[in-house]
């Protein structure tokens, strides 16, 4: 199918291929060549690329995803008060992160256990610095990918913004449960997690503090 124009109006001409070579036009009408089109590009969105395994839900604004507990350490850099860097390595619980695809707007959330999340999930505030009381990470200098791209490439460009970067503040009291005190400060969450470190543990259930939103409150507000 071509496309060409002539003063001020678009030709659409059909050809027929015959052993590799392109044969001559004929014009079909531009309504039918515009839903032939859209037809080719719903079958490109369907079978396109790679489905990733870890996606939960998708739709044209927001990419939502998982990242499985960890069975290996993840590198943590702290920095805050005035203290130098400090890295610790240590196990993180299963993380739910929300991506606008439109906006470097970022959440993230944790969820107990080492399973594919469902749409029951109980949510869990992250067990992160610079991370909001509704999941709001703040980035601060990192960037994420934004724009039109794969979702493998949106998801492991957001992980790597995130933890590649330097933990700077607690954005909320809450990071971890109140088992580990009533409110958490940058000194005591960091303490936290370097006990975690040493005794090679993530934290689970009742180190978490949960929220009152499941994974299918999140994301049936973002269809709406």
């Amino acid at each position: 199918m071509t496309f060409s124009q002539v003063n001020d109006e678009c030709i659409v001409a059909h050809h027929d291929i015959t052993d590799g070579k392109i044969g001559v036009g004929h014009p079909i009408d531009p309504t039918d060549a515009a839903q032939l089109v859209n037809t080719l590009v719903e079958k490109k969105r369907v079978v396109s690329g790679r489905i990733d395994s870890r996606i939960i839900f998708e739709n044209d604004s927001h990419l939502v995803w998982y990242r499985q507990a960890d069975t290996t350490n993840t590198s943590l850099w702290f920095r805050f008060d005035n203290y130098p860097s400090i890295e610790v390595c240590a196990k993180l619980p299963t993380l739910i992160f929300i991506r606008s695809k439109n906006a470097s707007t970022t959440r993230v959330f944790a969820c107990t256990g080492n399973q594919r999340p469902t749409p029951e999930t109980k949510l869990y505030h992250a067990p992160l610095f610079n991370t909001g009381e509704q999941g709001a990470f703040c980035l601060g200098s990192a960037t994420v990918p934004v724009g039109l791209m794969e979702a493998t490439e949106m998801i492991s460009g957001t992980e790597n913004a995130i933890f590649d970067s330097v933990f700077t503040h607690t954005n909320q009291a809450h990071t971890f449960s109140k088992k580990h005190g009533d409110t958490i400060t940058n000194k005591e969450h960091l303490t936290i997690w370097q006990d975690f470190a040493k005794r090679n543990e993530r934290p689970k259930k009742a180190d978490l503090t949960p929220m009152k939103h499941t994974l299918s409150d999140i994301i049936n507000a973002m269809e709406k």
